[in-house]
């Protein structure tokens, strides 16, 4: 299951799919919610939340965004640093944290948290977390509590079988490498030919992880990040989000909008 970018909020797709984010978009257009509650609070939680805010201030919305996680901190294993740096940034856009809370329940009134709060007009958008598909879940293979298999340097599970991506578990020195696009897309590559030199009989070939880092963006330009050893915050990771998000989106008028969504943005 891949993140919803929700940088979508800043303009309209016309393409035939109806996104989750064009979803939020049309309740936030239609002001059907008061509140916006984002169950989770990852990269994923963390980005939809400061969007939603971004385009309430910009079109003058009074909404309620709150982020829930039942750990006791944003961002898992994050560095603390980042982690206060989000908090931080959070309070200042007044989007409300609950931390080691749940949705308990959802109504036909609202939604009832763990704690006790209850929101009537709210709109729930789930972030809480990664898993791989059930058909892999299923496997009777050894697994992460993810469902992420276990597999060796070559990406192989069988002598017939190679995973690739977050459906994988590919230890790096020891710790399982954590799931994101940049790993993914070099682990297909090297899949494929693996597939090919089993075939041929040929030696495989053995997946090296390049970690060039990561960001945690924030739609009011004061992301923060770790790359290439380096730590960042403010507006240069954001613009570094941004055009890997570019490099990375198909289709020119799509591109084109998320370039215009940069260079805009306040």
């Amino acid at each position: 299951m891949g993140k919803i970018h929700l940088n979508i909020l800043n303009h309209q797709n016309k393409g035939p799919q109806h996104t989750d984010a064009q979803k939020i978009l049309e309740a936030l257009k239609s002001d059907t919610f008061h509140t916006f509650v984002v169950s989770g609070g990852g990269y994923t939680g963390v980005e939809v939340a400061t969007n939603l805010k971004r385009y309430c201030a910009k079109h003058k919305k009074n909404k309620r965004i709150l982020i829930i996680d039942m750990a006791d901190s944003l961002l898992g294993p994050l560095p603390i640093w980042m982690k206060n740096h989000v908090k931080a940034n959070l309070q200042r856009l007044n989007i409300q944290v609950f931390l080691n809370t749940s949705v308990s329940k959802i109504q036909a009134e609202g939604i009832v948290l763990s704690n006790g709060q209850f929101y009537n007009n709210a709109m729930l958008i789930w972030t809480a977390g990664v898993k791989v598909s059930d058909y892999i879940f299923a496997l009777n293979k050894e697994k992460s509590r993810q469902g992420r298999i276990s597999i060796d340097d070559n990406l192989k599970l069988t002598e017939s079988c190679f995973v690739a991506g977050d459906a994988g578990q590919f230890l790096d020195r020891g710790n399982p490498l954590r799931m994101a696009v940049q790993f993914s897309i070099v682990q297909g590559r090297i899949a494929a030919l693996n597939i090919l030199r089993s075939i041929k009989g040929t030696p495989l070939i053995k997946y090296k992880p390049l970690d060039l880092g990561y960001i945690i963006p924030m739609a009011n330009n004061n992301s923060c990040g770790r790359v290439f050893g380096v730590n960042l915050r403010g507006r240069f990771p954001t613009a570094l989000h941004y055009l890997m998000c570019i490099y990375r989106t198909r289709g020119f008028t799509n591109k084109l909008n998320l370039l215009r969504d940069l260079i805009f943005v306040k």
